[in-house]
This record gives C-alpha cells, structure tokens and sequence, in this order.
C-alpha cells in the first residue's frame, strides 16, 4: 500500500531538514510514540494503538539508507512486530523537501507499507482517514516546536540556531498516557481504524512523521461503518495490501 502526501513546515529548507533529520528531537510531536537511537542512521522504538477494544503495541527499528544532503532527499527502511500477538509490519519512506520560500518548506513523502494482524483487518480508506487527522497534530506540534513556541516538546529549534544532539536515551511523547488512542483522535470517523502506525517504531514515527501529514489529499473513502462490520475471512489472520 502507498501513500504519498505533503505538509509545510514554517522554517527555511537548511532547519527543516535538520529537524526532520533529528528523530527523537520530533518524536513527542508524535502522540503514543517512544524512540531510542542506536546509531547515527538507526532508531529503535515502540508505538502503542488502541482503537476501540482493539489494543496493539509495536516495536521496531529503522534505518536511513540513502541521504542526500544537498538534494535534501532521505529513504528508511523500517520493520517491527507487535509484541503480542502475530502483526508485523515493514515500510520503505522517501521524504523530499523543497522550499516553498525563504521562511517555509514543504515536504513530499512516499510510504510504502505492508501490514499483517489484527490492524490488517481494516482497509486502506480506514488507515487514510483517521492517520490524516493524526499527521493534522503531528504537523501542528511540528510547527511549534519549528518557530520555539512548543514548550511540551524538548528544546525547540530557534530559527538559524543549530539542531538539539541527539540524546541516548528514549524520548515519549509528552502526555497522560502511553497509548496512543485512535478513537479519540478520530472524532466522526472514530469507528476507522489506524493501521499506518503500524510500521512499528519510526517505521510511524518516520512514515507517520512524515506519512499522511497536514495539507495531505485524502485517499477516496466510504461511510464509516460499524466496528463489528470488519472482520477477517475464516482462518485469515493478516492481509498484505499491493504497492
């Protein structure tokens, strides 16, 4: 499955992509999410979804592949697995930024996802929908913590100063409780599921990050339906959406 969307970010291209380059500097932008970096080009991490009764946490890791500096064009490849239970998930992202002028910057993300379990029951209009309204807070917190006026987040990027080190241990989204619950995000569509953050770790927190962010088109999508109307085939435990 592919998803491919754009969100502004109010700083010049050089900041921008030193703070989308920063993980856990943007992590808390991400609600639910906890990320530890290995090394320089690999995170480890942890995103914990509750969509309705349905719970499910996921823990992963993510590599920068390719990062071109002065092209400003960056792939990761990332995989996890939900800690209980068989899901698992794995996605390639390619974030693109050009300047939109002096003081903006958009990015353009491609995510190619596969996802398996018990999220996997919920189709891709579903994933487009209530991700759209969580990349919305993502791109938001974003945004704040870009201009400093974000004071939930870890050290705020002035504009010009140079990005936040990265710091050794994890970093959670600020927040009462470690679950990221879907329901609440959703508002209307609270019966849609979100299987994007699925990609287990920064798998989200990369493809989410930069996955359906703000400004995004949204993918077609049919009348919500009722919970108990999503259900898997008989013996069918995961589904695998193509690219």
């Amino acid at each position: 499955m592919q998803f491919i969307s754009t969100f502004d970010i109010p700083a010049p291209i050089s900041q921008a992509w030193d703070l989308l380059g920063d993980i856990p500097q943007i992590a808390p932008c991400l609600p639910g999410a906890t990320v530890r970096p290995l090394s320089d080009d690999t995170y480890e991490g942890d995103v914990a979804i509750k969509v309705g009764p349905i719970k499910a946490g996921y823990s992963g890791t993510a590599t920068v592949t390719a990062r071109d500096d002065q092209a400003h064009v960056m792939t990761i490849e990332a995989s996890g697995r939900e800690g209980s239970g068989k899901g698992s998930a794995a996605a390639t992202i390619t974030l693109r930024l050009a300047p939109v002028s002096d003081q903006a910057t958009r990015a353009e993300v491609t995510t190619d996802l596969t996802i398996t379990g018990k999220l996997a029951q919920f189709g891709r209009s579903a994933l487009a929908d209530v991700s759209q309204r969580l990349m919305d807070q993502f791109a938001d917190n974003l945004a704040r913590q870009a201009l400093g006026t974000d004071t939930a987040a870890p050290a705020a990027m002035p504009t010009g100063a140079a990005p936040a080190a990265r710091t050794d241990h994890a970093v959670a989204a600020p927040g009462t409780s470690n679950e990221l619950n879907a329901l609440a995000l959703a508002g209307p569509l609270a019966l849609r599921a979100l299987p994007v953050l699925g990609a287990g770790l920064v798998g989200i927190v990369l493809g989410a990050l930069w996955g359906r962010a703000k400004g995004a088109p949204a993918a077609p999508m049919s009348a919500p339906l009722p919970p108990w109307y999503f259900t898997m085939p008989s013996g069918q435990d995961s589904v695998r959406f193509p690219l």
